[in-house]
């Protein structure tokens, strides 16, 4: 069981993998997921001291602005119930937990500041970037863009700002924010920066999409116990990336080195820029990045309903054999890891952005902001299993707002997978043994992301 959910559930490695699907696979010791776990509240359910949340998930719903209602909402999926917390700052777009603490951080992206939330007290701090400064005297004015990176053997999270391509270095045990890095001078009317990440318990990287580059940092604790960030490599990027994705499950031990960049493309080009998807090896000894292997996606060009084709998030198939990568004109791309090649493009719907694995029943599930439906399919013979629909809304292409969220769940059992009619308020559980949906909760507001 516990396999199986970190497999399916987790964006981070299990504990165990033993190789399938791949020639002469070593098994593979993973211990990334208890040093730098990506979604902390999902891997807060194996915790021991103190007892973790097992069935318990937490999503954001944003401003009124965009059909919300500015707060923070836990869901119990096991009894069935929720609660919400309203937050102090403006338009709270994911919640991370604080490291393996029992408070959250809120990325309020439309303020300068971001919320801490104990759902236990029902109290909400907020911790001001307003022209303010780091511990360590960094001028701060920022808006948060994301905060789900968290390193326990620093017990620090990341948060990428919006406005400025750098990082903020946040102390979990007193929400104090260390210091800055990357770029902290050049000021940007568009997203500045994708995920933040850790390559390892030892080097973190700032996505800087203003340049484009990745400033890859190591990070040591000297003598006097302060924290020092060094700088060994700006690495150049082809475009603006969302984000690099790590291999969630490795079946080699090489795969915990590999990550995968989901350049974007620019449809409005002349001519125009396909998206694409790269593997990036991490040298943790030379301490370095490098590209060994790309391929675009050259059918995914055209713009369908004011929303360009671009690559948001991917993932690699449980038996390490595909890169399974989604676009926002609705195609799935599936490009073999041996040669780099596609060897198939699947059909989902509008805004396809995000993939989950359920290993037993061999699927995955793509979410498709802009549309109505989830879509199934099946990973032995890599073709359209179902599509699920969730909603009766329509999507408005002079609206925008989304339809599905950005992050979804498969449960410990991998029987039923958790996700969100965005605009009906709505959590929904489907049942992969019917891929159908047969229960709802409404919440009312439009929750859209459970993590960063």
């Amino acid at each position: 069981m516990k396999k199986v959910l970190f497999m399916a559930l987790l964006s981070t490695a299990v504990l165990f993998f033993t190789g399938c699907g791949s020639d002469n696979a070593d098994s593979v010791v993973d211990t990334r997921s208890v040093e730098i776990p990506i979604d902390t509240n999902l891997a807060y359910a194996y915790k021991t001291e103190p007892q973790g949340e097992k069935y318990v998930l937490y999503y954001a719903d944003p401003r009124p602005e965009e059909h919300g209602l500015n707060r923070v909402i836990r869901i119990d999926y096991r009894d069935w119930n929720w609660t919400a917390i309203d937050c102090n700052g403006s338009n709270p777009h994911s919640i991370d937990r604080a490291g393996w603490s029992n408070k959250f951080y809120v990325r309020t992206q439309n303020s300068y500041s971001f919320d801490v939330v104990d759902f236990d007290t029902g109290k909400v701090k907020t911790v001001d970037m307003n022209h303010t400064k780091a511990a360590d005297g960094t001028e701060l004015y920022h808006r948060p863009r994301a905060i789900g990176a968290y390193n326990d053997k620093y017990k620090i999270q990341l948060l990428s700002v919006k406005n400025r391509p750098a990082v903020d270095v946040i102390d979990v045990k007193t929400d104090t924010i260390l210091t800055v890095l990357g770029d902290n001078q050049t000021d940007s009317q568009s997203t500045a920066t994708g995920h933040a990440l850790w390559f390892d318990e030892d080097h973190c990287g700032v996505i800087d999409r203003v340049h484009p580059q990745v400033w890859l940092y190591r990070v040591e604790r000297d003598g006097n116990g302060t924290l020092r960030f060094t700088l060994t490599q700006k690495f150049k990027l082809r475009g603006t990336i969302h984000a690099l994705e790590r291999v969630d499950h490795p079946v080699k031990e090489e795969d915990k080195y590999l990550f995968y960049a989901t350049y974007e493309g620019n449809a409005k080009a002349n001519p125009a820029v396909a998206p694409a998807v790269a593997e990036i090896r991490f040298d943790p000894f030379g301490e370095t990045l490098e590209e060994t292997r790309y391929v675009s996606f050259p059918d995914s060009t055209h713009i369908i309903d004011n929303v360009p084709p671009i690559t948001h998030h991917l993932g690699v198939s449980p038996d390490g054999r595909y890169v399974v990568v989604p676009d926002f004109d609705g195609s799935v791309y599936f490009v073999d890891r041996r040669t780099f090649k596609i060897v198939k493009k699947l059909k989902a719907g509008l805004g396809a952005a995000h993939i989950n694995f359920a290993p037993k029943y061999d699927v995955a599930i793509i979410t498709s902001h802009f549309d109505q439906y989830v879509t199934i399919i099946d990973l032995k013979t890599l073709t359209v299993k179902d599509d699920v629909y969730i909603t009766d809304h329509t999507f408005d292409p002079n609206d925008k707002h989304l339809l599905q969220p950005h992050f979804s769940y498969v449960d410990p059992d991998g029987r039923y997978f958790y996700t969100f009619a965005t605009q009906d308020g709505d959590f929904v559980r489907i049942d992969l043994q019917r891929d159908e949906v047969d229960k709802r909760l409404h919440t009312g507001g439009a929750p859209e992301q459970a993590h960063s």
